[in-house]
C-alpha cells in the first residue's frame, strides 16, 4: 500500500543512474468535455526530468487537434516532489500527500 510518505523520492546515493519515478495529476471538467493530465518523469540520479501536460477535449490521434500539449525533456529535476515548479511553469505543492495537492501561484 502507497502510504503519504512514500510521495517523495526514493532514491539513494548509490541507487543505479537510470533510477526514475513519476507522477500524474490527473483531472477533468465532465461539463466542459475536458480531460487533463500533468505527468512528470523524473531522473534524479541525471539530475533531470521531463514534463507532459495534455488537455484533451476529443478523441484524436493527433498532437495538434488537442486544447494544449506541453511535453518538454530535459529540464533540472526538481529537489523534491512535496513542492515544485519546472521552468515550464507547471508547479504543485503537496498540501496532503496522497489527498491534496494544489498548483503554485507564480508571479
Amino acid at each position: 500500500m502507497i502510504k503519504p510518505q512514500d510521495f517523495d523520492f526514493h532514491f539513494k546515493p548509490d541507487s543505479h543512474w537510470q533510477w526514475v519515478e513519476t507522477i500524474a495529476f490527473p483531472f477533468n471538467v465532465p461539463e466542459a468535455n475536458i480531460n487533463a493530465n500533468a505527468y512528470v518523469v523524473t531522473r534524479p540520479m541525471l539530475g533531470v526530468c521531463m514534463s507532459d501536460i495534455t488537455i484533451i477535449d476529443r478523441i484524436s490521434d493527433l498532437w495538434e487537434e488537442q486544447s494544449y500539449i506541453d511535453n518538454q525533456q530535459h529540464m533540472p529535476c526538481p529537489k523534491t516532489l512535496m513542492d515544485f515548479s519546472l521552468p515550464n511553469g507547471l508547479s504543485i505543492k503537496a498540501i496532503e500527500p496522497l489527498k491534496h495537492y494544489r498548483p503554485i501561484e507564480q508571479c
